[in-house]
């Protein structure tokens, strides 16, 4: 069976590809302007949208939602790989690798390394990590992310709530344990990372998609 030190190893490399903050990138090795000074202060892509327009915006997105589902199949290919040099895997040690490569690569995109362990709030890379584990319960969050954000305009609050539906349709769908884990967990990091969306949508200046920004 696989040891410590390879899910540490799985965990090192997802948490460097979380670092490799697309929108940061972007804006600052490319453009010269880091999006943390502008707009919402986070480095995601709707803060790109904001910043730097729409292309930017698309080409962050697609970044940061294949490193998520990168990593996880790197973390179920490393610990299944082992198999190959005499360890005796079983399908759970798989799952485990995929449960560390999720929980480290959301880290490594909202504490990069590269960037002084200031990044974005996960959604993106947490929605490639959810299209890995399992496509109908990724649909299904996607259409409840689209028609919050339709009916209210507000990107946060359709992230939160397609991230709190996460764990519940894993659930209902009876995928593997650790899937359901991982749902969880990434809903808590969500909604942490939202502290301050929330505060401004209690006191009513959170911003909404395509309307000015309110002090």
């Amino acid at each position: 069976m696989p040891n410590f030190h390879h899910y540490a190893l799985v965990a090192v490399i997802a948490y460097l590809m979380g670092s490799l903050n697309f929108s940061l990138i972007v804006s600052t090795l490319l453009l010269r302007k880091d999006v943390r000074k502008y707009g919402s202060g986070s480095a995601g892509a709707t803060n790109t949208l904001r910043v730097l327009g729409k292309g930017w915006a698309a080409a962050v997105s697609v970044g940061d939602f294949a490193k998520g589902a990168g990593a996880v199949l790197m973390g179920r290919a490393i610990i299944w790989g082992l198999e190959q040099f005499g360890f005796a895997i079983d399908e759970n040690a798989g799952y485990w690798g995929m449960t560390v490569a999720a929980f480290a690569v959301i880290l490594g995109h909202a504490f990069p390394i590269f960037f002084r362990f200031r990044g974005g709030k996960s959604v993106l890379s947490t929605a490639g990590v959810l299209a890995v584990l399992d496509w109908r319960t990724f649909l299904c969050c996607g259409f409840i992310f689209f028609v919050v954000v339709l009916l209210t305009r507000y990107v946060s609050v359709g992230s939160l709530a397609a991230a709190v539906s996460m764990p519940v349709g894993l659930s209902i769908l009876g995928m593997p344990m650790q899937h359901i884990i991982i749902g969880a967990g990434l809903c808590v990091i969500v909604v942490i990372l939202h502290h301050e969306n929330i505060d401004r949508l209690l006191r009513g200046v959170e911003n909404k998609l395509g309307g000015k920004k309110k002090v």
